[in-house]
């Protein structure tokens, strides 16, 4: 059954009993398919990947010394006393609902940074992208997938962005990239915290999440880029965007 407490009594979000991965040990048979299918079964395959890197428990440890947690329960804690009555008993499955609404904001305004085009260290100046390459030995060691290669025109001073997308820990550290890398590391934060979590992939080029909402019974979008929850309808509707494969990915 559901669990309820005094609003005002401390319990925290985090007593609960998590969803935890147990490995499938079976392995993947080969697939064989026309080029759009393999293309799809191999981006499921690569998304299933990172999803077990998310499971990873000394990067949830991390996570868990990172996120202000105090402040979000006490933030959930007061959206329960304006959504409802002052005496209600407070459910913890709902709690955790209204939580994902409080990270999602703290992520967004204070521990993620979009980068569009970097700025130049010498003279503040937007740089431009010249190229894609490799990782050199360092990013690699880091997780690197591949680089940007960024330079001043009025300087010339170069720059490089690693992209860590298939590294969730790593962007604990870097905290910066496009809607991949937020996805990536908001699905690791949701997951730190015991959520059911799904990383979904649009094939006109962007990404989000999805929880499992235990008060609702059902998965609810969340985009930490744009900071919302439970509004998937802003693609299509709202950004008029020509939707054809919507993918998501968990390992449960």
């Amino acid at each position: 059954g559901d669990v309820c407490m005094d609003i005002g009594k401390e319990k925290p979000l985090t007593d609960f009993e998590p969803f935890e991965y147990i490995p499938n040990s079976a392995a993947a048979s080969s697939f064989h398919g026309d080029e759009e299918q393999v293309k799809l079964i191999n981006l499921v395959m690569a998304e299933h990947s990172i999803a077990l890197k998310r499971e990873d428990k000394k990067s949830h440890e991390k996570v868990r010394g990172l996120v202000p947690i105090a402040v979000i329960e006490k933030q959930a804690k007061a959206k329960f006393k304006l959504l409802f009555q002052e005496d209600a008993k407070v459910s913890l499955k709902l709690l955790r609902d209204l939580a994902v609404h409080e990270l999602v904001v703290w992520f967004k305004k204070d521990f993620f940074t979009w980068v569009d085009k970097l700025k130049c260290d010498q003279c503040s100046q937007d740089m431009t992208l010249t190229s894609n390459a490799g990782p050199n030995t360092h990013e690699i060691k880091d997780g690197a997938g591949r680089v940007e290669l960024y330079q001043c025109l009025l300087c010339s001073t170069s720059k490089r962005f690693p992209r860590y997308g298939q590294v969730p820990s790593k962007l604990l550290e870097s905290r910066r990239g496009r809607c991949g890398e937020w996805a990536n590391c908001f699905a690791l934060i949701l997951r730190a915290f015991g959520y059911l979590t799904r990383h979904v992939n649009d094939s006109a080029d962007h990404v989000w999440c999805e929880f499992y909402s235990e008060a609702e019974k059902r998965w609810k979008h969340v985009d930490p880029c744009e900071g919302i929850v439970a509004k998937p309808k802003v693609y299509d509707r709202g950004w008029n965007k020509k939707l054809s494969y919507v993918i998501a990915v968990s390992v449960f």
